[in-house]
């Protein structure tokens, strides 16, 4: 029976191609996308659950409370703290510490520079299970000025990675006093998985570090990771680790920040989290959005499929009546529907398979992820998909053919099930619900084009445009060096120097209302020259001169701390500066000048904040940034600033970035998701269309001889047309109304993330019914055409 099963559906793939094709390649869309939307997701939850121990591997974080602000946490701790937790808490197995840095690698007369460099204790590389090409794991960086290198770092410097053991190479920190060391290659380690939140090359050991910034509790610049014995209770070592806090110098009378306790965090969720101090680089929203569109899609695929499926066999009623008449039993025709749609659901398997390992190309580059189908090396994704398309097939074969199977023969014969109401009314609702998705794929997509193009548009309070930023050697005599040699340079339109936004300080201020208030407000140093070059906008006094002419301290403010404030005239004002030491705000800085509100940094994910220029010869401070504005940006300029850097400081490292880039990057995820958002949509109403295109056909092929007979009665072609196409175009219209209120509250809930941004207005329903339901209309439009031109006299001929 099945042996003729299969004749009858081969018979019927060679009479109807183009049904079969048409329905197997919308499922095999459906099934290619989810297939690599389910990988992403499945790569984004990877992270960090390669290692064999990975559920006892935590990253501590702190507890701080701080005298004039709120309760916080960071996982910024001191180098003591790991040997002190191996010691006195015996639940802990192994604990290390790790602290972020860069260098300048020289060996046989080339350097290298290499950013992605960590002091590390030796006990790190045994918790995260380094595996070693040369050397062994003990040991390794117990001794200082002795380094580990990746297999790709190895090669970079040496051209190799083999018999690296004792090599000397001559080494530059890039943090700190920049001093050079001549460090020791003690081992080689495989390259770091991609699905690693550690983006390291290299592994200096700790205790290259001056000893004074290691034995002691004040500094906390180091990460520490803890490994737990098997049997550990999380909850009891927590617990354990407040212990510390008494028994250790980690809190000081006076300080103005306290350590309140310690927390594990599980190194497997670090790259998802959603908390800021995680620094986790993934993005979980975009990870969710991703699942959801990947079922999506897959859902309005199936949809279409069994939406073509109905159409198909209910117009083969007359074909089910003579099987019966020759003797066929319901459970007979019921096998070979339920046959031809699962030949068709797995030929789409297949066709998915293929379009997936091709599409995996263009989606990894949006993506920028290694994403990788690979059937064959996971067998249980194949299986797996292949139940789950041989499912659809039986379940979109099921309704036809309990439908047929039950019905007389004489219904059968006169093909009466073809137009049947039921029938009807289920293809309407899957269209609607196809239609529905698309047509909230479409609202979203545009929203999040237009705030991505507000982003990029909107005026940010000063200009980023073609300027360079660097890091100055803090030699004071070579970066005066470095910038004379670059004033040379006529592509060089200006430069100026400043601190960078990235620190806070607390300042007291009188309100309008004579009340003393303490502000903690972001702040940086700037020189004479850095508001103009940078192009803010100076609405009231004056900029900083060379010297203060009063002698005493001048700094500037933005619009919103004057708001804050309530002053009329804020240059009548003056601020007390903070001193930690003292816990008072010992002397008074004249304001002379108020700067219209810019976006911190080029950001617009925050709201602007209060904010203080002060001036660099008044607050000096550690690193100096310069910023280079150019004329026009080429090759030659930026390898002039290149050699320029290193002939006047060659210990230094040049780590010269475009102000532009890095505000781009500040949106990066937002707009790979807008891609990958864009493309998706192309697909779902590529594959809903792909329906209305065959519903189309079956439909204007059960009309035929009313379209003759229209044609005959003087009807015109659009005539013909408008009526084929009025039930599709009002199905499409009305999905596209009930789409926009549930696209409208999800993007609004992605806009909450940006604290500025557009307004979801009607002009983008308006645009969205307006994009749907033309492109609905074409893909009717054109079956009908073909069909309106055919002359009525063969039609009707019999007759």
């Amino acid at each position: 029976m099945l042996k003729n099963h299969f004749k009858s559906a081969i018979r019927d793939f060679a009479n109807n191609k183009f049904y079969w094709i048409l329905n197997a390649f919308g499922l095999a869309v459906g099934v290619a996308v989810s297939l690599l939307l389910f990988q992403y997701v499945r790569y984004e939850f990877s992270y960090d659950r390669f290692y064999e121990h990975s559920d006892q591997i935590f990253r501590v974080e702190k507890n701080m409370e701080q005298s004039d602000g709120p309760l916080y946490k960071t996982t910024r701790t001191a180098y003591l703290l790991a040997e002190a937790l191996k010691e006195e808490i015996s639940q802990i197995e192994m604990a290390g510490s790790i602290q972020f840095t860069s260098a300048t690698f020289e060996f046989d007369a080339k350097r290298i520079n290499e950013d992605k460099l960590y002091f590390a204790q030796n006990d790190l590389l045994k918790i995260l299970e380094f595996k070693f090409i040369e050397g062994s794991i003990e040991g390794q960086l117990e001794k200082p000025n002795t380094i580990v290198l990746t297999k790709s770092l190895a090669n970079k410097i040496f051209g190799t990675h083999i018999n690296l053991i004792g090599k000397s190479l001559r080494t530059i920190n890039g943090f700190g006093s920049n001093r050079g060391f001549d460090a020791q290659v003690t081992g080689v380690i495989e390259d770091l998985p991609a699905n690693s939140h550690l983006k390291s090359t290299g592994f200096i050991s700790a205790s290259t570090i001056d000893s004074r910034n290691l034995n002691t509790w004040v500094l906390d610049n180091f990460s520490t990771y803890v490994k737990l014995r098997s049997d550990a209770d999380v909850n009891q070592v927590t617990d354990l680790m407040e212990g510390l806090i008494r028994k250790h110098p980690i809190n000081r009378e006076g300080d103005f920040r306290k350590v309140l306790g310690y927390g594990l965090f599980p190194i497997s969720d670090i790259y998802l989290s959603t908390d800021p101090i995680q620094f986790g680089a993934g993005n979980k929203k975009t990870v969710i959005t991703f699942s959801v569109f990947g079922l999506l899609i897959l859902l309005i695929a199936c949809t279409n499929y069994m939406n073509l499926a109905t159409a198909r066999y209910t117009q083969r009623s007359r074909h089910i009546g003579i099987r019966k008449v020759v003797g066929a039993q319901r459970k007979q025709i019921i096998g070979q529907i339920l046959t031809e749609s699962i030949l068709i659901s797995l030929l789409a398997l297949f066709m998915g398979g293929l379009l997936a390992e091709i599409g995996s190309v263009v989606f990894n580059s949006i993506t920028d992820k290694p994403i990788a189908i690979g059937f064959m090396d996971n067998p249980l994704l194949l299986v797996s998909f292949a139940i789950f398309t041989l499912m659809v097939g039986v379940v979109s074969g099921s309704y036809p053919a309990l439908q047929l199977s039950k019905i007389n023969v004489s219904s059968a014969i006169k093909g009466s099930l073809a137009g049947g109401k039921k029938g009807q009314t289920l293809r309407r609702a899957l269209v609607l619900f196809q239609f529905v998705v698309s047509g909230g794929l479409i609202i979203s997509t545009l929203v999040i084009y237009m705030q991505m193009q507000f982003v990029t548009n909107k005026d940010l309070g000063f200009n980023p445009e073609n300027v360079m930023t660097i890091g100055l050697p803090r030699d004071n005599s070579k970066a005066e060096m470095f910038r004379n040699e670059l004033s040379q340079n006529p592509t060089i339109e200006s430069q100026s120097v400043n601190t960078g936004f990235y620190h806070v300080r607390k300042l007291n201020f009188i309100k309008a209302s004579n009340e003393a208030v303490e502000i903690r407000t972001r702040c940086t140093q700037i020189d004479n020259d850095f508001l103009r070059e940078m192009g803010y906008t100076l609405l009231q006094g004056r900029e900083f001169n060379k010297v203060s002419k009063s002698g005493q301290k001048e700094v500037l403010v933005n619009e919103t701390l004057v708001a804050q404030m309530g002053w009329v005239n804020p240059l009548e004002h003056t601020i007390g500066i903070y001193n930690y030491e003292t816990q008072q705000a010992d002397e008074q800085a004249r304001i002379i000048g108020v700067v219209k509100d810019f976006n911190e940094n080029g950001s617009l994910l925050t709201p602007i904040s209060p904010f203080v220029f002060f001036h660099l010869s008044d607050f000096p401070t550690g690193q100096e940034w310069l910023h280079i504005k150019l004329n026009e940006v080429s090759g030659d300029v930026m390898n002039f600033v290149k050699t320029s850097f290193e002939e006047a400081d060659p210990g230094s490292i040049y780590n010269a970035s475009f102000l532009e880039d890095r505000i781009a990057s500040l949106y990066a995820s937002d707009r790979t998701r807008g891609k990958v958002h864009l493309a998706l949509t192309i697909v779902a109403i590529f594959v809903a269309c792909l329906g209305l295109f065959g519903l189309a056909f079956f439909s204007v092929k059960v009309r035929t001889k009313e379209i003759a007979i229209r044609k005959v009665l003087g009807s015109s072609l659009i005539g013909i047309v408008k009526v084929l196409s009025r039930e599709f175009i009002i199905i499409v219209t009305i999905a596209s109304a009930l789409a926009f209120p549930i696209a409208t509250i999800l993007m609004r809930k992605w806009l909450e993330t940006f604290a500025y941004r557009i307004n979801i207005g009607t002009e983008i329903f308006l645009l969205a019914i307006f994009a749907t339901v033309s492109i609905a209309f074409i893909s009717v439009a054109y079956q009908s055409f073909t069909t309106t031109r055919i002359n009525p006299a063969q039609i009707l001929k019999n007759e």
